[in-house]
């Protein structure tokens, strides 16, 4: 039983019921015991689940303190002690509950005499301006966060990566990662005094508010995105928050997806290292007029660049006279001519809302973003059906998976016979570097390729990345592409409409003179653009029985995480 005297408990209920009438509980929350100190009440509500801008909004109304909101839009940000907030120069006082400690905190800018005269009102205190309170007065933006992040970002578009990690470790250390050619690598550690630059905790805020979240909570995964012009060009970056803990405290964990902006110019085809085979497999799918085409394959494995090259050879090939949509998730780039719309699970327009919406919208062309479930599966199969060209990705190891996946969402063999025009996976490997790459016969990789079930083929010398100052190293620089394309010809939709299982269906397509992934991978590897380890390492099983690849031969799958990590 609390020790609380009565009026911190009636206060305190009156909050609880304020949050609950509002929904920012639930129901069940009013059971919510009311902790032993005044200082654990407000913490206790939002691990309850109620967010920062409720729990302030109640206790305005509870206690009767006015919402500091002249210059400042929205709610105010907990400090690290979950009890202040500062605001042009001026104290808010988010936590009544705990007065008291605002007293005893020696962080504050604010005379002894001071705080005692307003020991027992609430709402704004005067403070004095000073250089701190100027420096700190909005924890949500910061002038020396942004430019350490600004710095963050262009170390990473210098390494051309595609995505930039800020890991926490403590309120002054930070790891920054990137993701460069599929692989993640540690650029920097940092150590952040506050009296130099700033602490991680406020460039988090100032992170947050620049994507479109609220600041100050970390308990909650968050998304978003921002434009920041960097060398002179504007990126799109997406942004993913994740709260990890670190003692006793939750921090945020962030991933950094980097694009080229609005202004960017989409690839084409011809401009993609797709390879000549798979682009002519997408002219020949861009040509069609109907039908269900998906592209399968891993995150990163270059999907919706690709897509976008291809809607835009669509409209090239029709002169702009046709009617293209979209739904994605989220939108990277925007391109003149066609309508894209965003996702948002939180307002109800989901994939499949979307897309019944977008057939009634008189389409000739259909692009969705990623097919998730069952209901939208079957949406995709009908607009196809019914006249339109859709187009749509699934992550599935290889173009055969996505028949099996198809089958899973509830779609039936039938309906996938009558609908599926084509799917095709790809995957991007590193191309090995050109100016240092010597040439040898490598005995494991092809030990390695005949254990997965590959013929073996003739024995000829392939390139050996050795390393060099223009490839940091590495011996590999760039990516290429790596794909398959499956047409469905008509004794393979038979297969299909008649049930047959993946082996049967892959032999079936082999007939029809299907090449797969490795079929791609083996050329490649002959023409000394990329090597056996680098394939091992990226590349599914062929569809078949399981491979059990004995003790004595796993030298080449484990060269592939070392060779560019020389002890």
């Amino acid at each position: 039983m609390s020790v609380l005297p009565d009026r911190i408990m009636q206060r305190f209920e009156a909050v609880r019921q304020m949050l609950v009438n509002s929904g920012a509980l639930p129901s069940n929350a009013m059971q919510l015991a009311c902790p032993d100190t005044p200082e654990a009440i407000v913490p206790r509500l939002l691990r309850a689940g109620a967010d920062v801008e409720s729990v302030t909004l109640a206790l305005s109304e509870a206690f009767s303190m006015p919402v500091y909101s002249e210059n400042l839009h929205g709610p105010l940000d907990y400090a690290a002690d979950g009890a202040v907030a500062w605001a042009d120069g001026r104290l808010f006082v988010t936590d009544p509950f705990a007065c008291q400690h605002l007293i005893r905190n020696p962080q504050l800018a604010l005379p002894r005499d001071a705080l005692s005269r307003h020991r027992g009102e609430t709402g704004l205190i005067p403070v004095q301006p000073d250089a701190r309170s100027e420096k700190i007065q909005d924890p949500s933006l910061s002038p020396e966060a942004e430019q350490v992040l600004h710095e963050w970002l262009t170390l990473a578009i210098d390494h051309q990566a595609s995505d930039l990690h800020i890991v926490p470790r403590d309120n002054e250390a930070v790891e920054i990662k990137m993701r460069r050619n599929g692989l993640l690598l540690t650029l920097r550690e940092e150590r952040m005094v506050m009296s130099e630059r700033c602490n991680y905790r406020l460039i988090s805020n100032t992170l947050l508010t620049l994507s479109g979240n609220q600041h100050g909570v970390y308990n909650t995964p968050k998304d978003g995105s921002l434009e920041m012009s960097l060398r002179g060009q504007v990126f799109f970056i997406r942004v993913n928050m994740c709260p990890v803990t670190i003692g006793r405290k939750v921090w945020g964990s962030f991933t950094l997806r980097i694009a080229a902006g609005y202004q960017r110019s989409v690839q084409t085809l011809s401009q993609l290292a797709l390879g000549p085979a798979f682009v002519k497999s997408l002219r020949r799918i861009v040509a069609m007029n109907s039908g269900l085409f998906l592209l399968t394959g891993p995150t990163g494995a270059g999907k919706t660049t690709t897509f976008y090259a291809l809607v835009m050879e669509i409209l090239r090939r029709n002169r702009s006279q046709i009617s293209i949509k979209t739904l994605e998730d989220p939108i990277e780039v925007q391109i003149p001519g066609i309508d894209q719309i965003q996702i948002n699970d939180d307002i109800g327009m989901s994939y499949a809302t979307g897309l019944r919406a977008l057939l009634r919208a008189d389409p000739d062309v259909i692009l969705i973003g990623e097919i998730r479930d069952e209901e939208t599966a079957q949406l995709a199969c009908r607009a196809s059906l019914t006249g339109h060209l859709v187009l749509s990705t699934l992550h599935t190891n290889n173009s055969l998976g996505a028949i099996e996946r198809l089958r899973n969402l509830g779609v039936h063999s039938h309906l996938i016979a009558d609908t599926l025009a084509a799917v095709s996976a790809q995957r991007l490997v590193r191309q090995v570097c050109p100016l240092c790459a010597t040439h040898g016969y490598d005995e494991a990789g092809w030990e390695a390729t005949g254990l997965l079930g590959l013929p073996p083929g003739e024995h000829w010398p392939i390139a050996r990345p050795e390393g060099c100052e223009r490839c940091e190293h590495s011996g590999y620089r760039g990516r290429i592409c790596i794909a398959e394309t499956l047409f469905l010809e008509p004794r393979l939709a038979s297969r299909i409409a008649d049930g047959s299982g993946l082996a049967q269906l892959y032999d079936t397509a082999r007939t029809q003179g299907f090449h797969g992934l490795w079929d791609h991978a083996t050329d490649l590897v002959r023409a000394g653009q990329t090597t056996w380890a680098e394939c091992l390492r990226i590349l599914p099983e062929p569809p078949g029985e399981p491979i059990q690849v004995p003790e004595s031969h796993t030298l080449p799958l484990q060269l592939a995480f070392t060779e560019n990590h020389p002890s």
